[in-house]
């Protein structure tokens, strides 16, 4: 029988002990990512924030990264105000339009960016090292076959009987 998520009872079902281990691996990242942010003086939404940015190419208006980390401009706006203290971003006048802002990485925010994405690949090989030819390309088809599901599920659902995840 495979591994269980925490606190879960063990099933004979092939699709539930696929969750039961999506879950356990969701859990253990959450958990990580939360340990690396303290150790580097952060917190996982500014964290989350800084890899927004980096994939955005450095720079985001507020509206936009509040959009993408799924928050209120209000939030953003105290995520962005730590993150210009500790010196990881700045505030700029957005050149298309001067109404509004543009949160920028810094050349500190931008090495540390590229720190993480090096600690991510580093990892990613790490977690396939030895795994048969096309066993990673297999996993990223399924889990995108699930992640398309589930968001389905999520959107159809009316609110009082939407998945556990939303």
């Amino acid at each position: 029988m495979a591994p269980t998520a925490p606190n879960t009872p063990p099933s004979d079902d092939a699709p539930a002990q696929v969750l039961d281990l999506l879950l356990a691996v969701s859990t253990l990242i959450t958990e990580d990512t939360a340990e690396f942010a303290t150790r580097e003086g952060m917190t996982p939404a500014r964290l989350h924030l800084l890899w927004e940015l980096s994939a955005a190419d450095g720079a985001l208006p507020p509206n936009a990264l509040a959009h993408r980390l799924d928050v209120t401009a209000r939030t953003v706006t105290g995520l962005v105000d730590g993150l210009a203290a500790s010196g990881h971003v700045r505030r700029e006048a957005n050149p298309r339009d001067r109404r509004s802002t543009l949160v920028v990485l810094t050349t500190s925010g931008e090495a540390f960016t590229r720190r993480l994405r090096q600690m991510r690949a580093d990892l990613a090989h790490q977690l396939f090292d030895g795994a048969p030819e096309g066993r990673a390309s297999a996993l990223r088809e399924h889990l995108e076959f699930v992640l398309g599901r589930l968001r389905t599920l999520v959107d159809e659902a009316p609110g009082d009987t939407r998945p556990a995840t939303s």
